[in-house]
């Protein structure tokens, strides 16, 4: 007997038989064929693999079927018309490939053929998949035919791109959507499979199957399909993991452990290993991105890390992982594997991506650490050199959320009497014997509220510390002109022509280098906020007299904004 492929196999041949996840579509086409209510055209949509051909299939064939009772929806499968439709070799159900028959000609001579009455049954069904890819033209050219079809033809378009389907064949189409199969859904039909093929199979094997799937039935059939090839006996985890590529949960561990602790040198082995086993770039880049993303959601409060794919004691690994770094560090990972996986897929660069954004991300937080740990011992050295003492004992505050050096990523916890601080067993470093003394915490600046000389001299520090991070946002800084000055807020005014200056100054990114170089200088930190000055209202006798030397220059508002003064009007003795 002639070898076939186990989702052909096991596709669903009635309503009842295997459409897992599908329920909502099965009742409404159910209770439409035993009410006799049948639609003369109907939009099958959803993510690939999930039933949408082969509920056009069993459709088609329950309304043709001679032998189904009337208060079932379920074919006969046994009289000829269920059998020829079933082999796909009827005159009247016609399946049509909507990538390839995607033009106008081929829609018009589909008007033409309509017209003709069914060959055997009932009804003439046109099932046209991917119907997404047919041209405008062709669309116009079926419109009218759609609208008004003959009483003997049924269309049934199926696609995985309804976005791209134009809202005039939509609105005379009935729709379904199908949606994507659960994990939990796969592996229930991939373990009836195995059984009623005399298979076994560990239950951790079906789960990376069934995760790998993306929730269609489809693609994990066919992957358990390979896999038992593969398979000598029992189908194994490793089984999968060698025939799908996967890479293996202590693998990422160790490499996820390594970036966020900063060896770049022992992250970059790990990929190099993992390369010479020959591993897609691609997979292995998703595989990472998804397991900081596990990360994250195992070190979110609540529930959310139910919702990840490690099982058993990799789990609890993976969280004591996640209880040693910040959420921030993970989320950024994360996102920068992501899109690192779309830039390889997209390139020919092979490994280069991937090791690159190991190393950013290996490197990144310790680079803007020290940055900061630099720009607060200027500001120390600088205080101390004013001759003004700092409090004895005192430790300066970081605005990031990292201190320790070694064992990058690591929460801070205040030491005191009765609880020591705590370091985490699988990132810790050794404890120095000496403990390093104390460095005394920069004392705030004191500014007299009222003196615009001062305050400009401030402005002009923090000009200096912005430009040090990033000189186009300094560029923009210099148009404003540093005004009312409080404990909490830092007021900088701009004339009306550069709101486009102040819009990118309030970007999230720019405010917040503005706000950290403000801190630094002020030595306690303030909410800089830019805004467009409100014009002066002009006198009407003034406007009219169209007097030029009342009117400032706009050269002279420049320069008064940048150097802090403003025009005064002298009074003629």
């Amino acid at each position: 007997m002639e070898y076939q492929s186990l989702y052909r196999k096991w596709r669903p041949r009635t309503f009842a038989d295997g459409f897992i996840g599908q329920a909502h579509v099965v009742r409404t086409l159910s209770n439409a064929l035993i009410q006799g209510r049948v639609g003369h055209a109907y939009l099958f949509t959803g993510p690939r693999g999930t039933g949408k051909t082969t509920a056009a299939k069993v459709f088609s064939k329950a309304i043709n079927c001679t032998g189904r009772p009337a208060d079932s929806p379920d074919p006969c499968d046994t009289c000829p018309s269920c059998q020829r439709i079933q082999a796909g070799v009827s005159l009247d159900v016609l399946e049509i490939d909507g990538a390839s028959n995607r033009g106008i000609d081929e829609i018009r001579d589909l008007r033409e053929k309509v017209k003709f009455a069914p060959a055997e049954g009932k009804y003439k069904v046109y099932i046209i998949d991917e119907v997404h890819m047919l041209t405008m033209e062709a669309f116009n050219a079926l419109l009218k035919t759609l609208e008004e079809p003959p009483p003997h033809v049924i269309f049934i378009f199926a696609t995985t791109e309804v976005q791209k389907v134009p809202a005039t064949i939509l609105s005379r189409c009935q729709r379904f959507d199908f949606k994507r199969l659960s994990v939990e859904e796969i592996v229930g039909r991939l373990r009836a499979i195995l059984t009623a093929e005399g298979r076994e199979a560990d239950e951790e094997a079906l789960r990376m199957i069934a995760a790998r799937a993306d929730g269609g039935m489809r693609d994990a059939i066919s992957l358990l399909e390979q896999a038992l090839t593969h398979a000598e006996a029992g189908l194994s985890e490793d089984d999968v993991r060698n025939v799908l590529g996967l890479v293996g949960g202590e693998q990422l561990l160790l490499l996820a452990e390594a970036i966020l602790r900063g060896d770049v040198s022992g992250a970059l082995r790990l990929l190099e290993d993992l390369r010479m086993e020959g591993k897609d770039l691609v997979l292995l880049t998703r595989e990472v991105a998804h397991f900081f993303r596990d990360l994250l959601l195992l070190s979110l409060p609540g529930e959310a890390g139910d919702l990840v794919r490690l099982e058993g004691e990799l789990k609890e690994k993976a969280r004591a992982l996640a209880a040693t770094v910040y959420r921030g560090q993970l989320r950024r990972a994360a996102e920068t594997m992501a899109e690192t996986a779309q830039v390889i897929r997209r390139g020919a660069e092979g490994m280069l991506p991937l090791e690159l954004a190991v190393v950013r991300l290996a490197t990144e937080e310790e680079s803007d650490l020290s940055a900061q740990i630099a720009a607060l011992a200027e500001r120390v050295s600088r205080l101390e050199q004013s001759g003004v003492a700092a409090p004895a004992g005192a430790k300066p505050e970081i605005s990031t959320q990292q201190t320790s050096a070694p064992g990058r990523g690591q929460p801070v916890k205040a030491a005191t009497k009765d609880k020591p601080v705590d370091k985490p067993a699988t990132l810790a470093t050794p404890a120095p014997t000496t403990p390093p003394a104390p460095t005394p915490e920069p004392t705030p600046v004191a500014v007299d509220l009222d003196d615009p000389e001062k305050i400009n001299q401030l402005w002009e520090g923090v000009l200096a510390k912005v430009k040090e991070k990033k000189r186009t946002v300094e560029a923009l800084l210099r148009e404003g002109r540093p005004g009312s000055l409080t404990n909490q807020q830092w007021l900088i005014t701009f004339a009306p022509q550069f709101r486009f200056h102040v819009e990118n100054l309030n970007q999230p990114d720019n405010s917040r280098q503005v706000n950290e170089a403000a801190a630094v200088v002020l030595g306690r930190p303030v909410r800089v906020r830019c805004v467009i000055e409100e014009p002066a209202k002009e006198n009407k006798e003034d406007v009219s007299a169209g007097s030029a030397a009342d009117q400032t220059d706009d050269f002279l508002q420049r320069s008064l904004a940048i150097l802090g003064g403003e025009a005064v009007k002298i009074k003629e003795e």
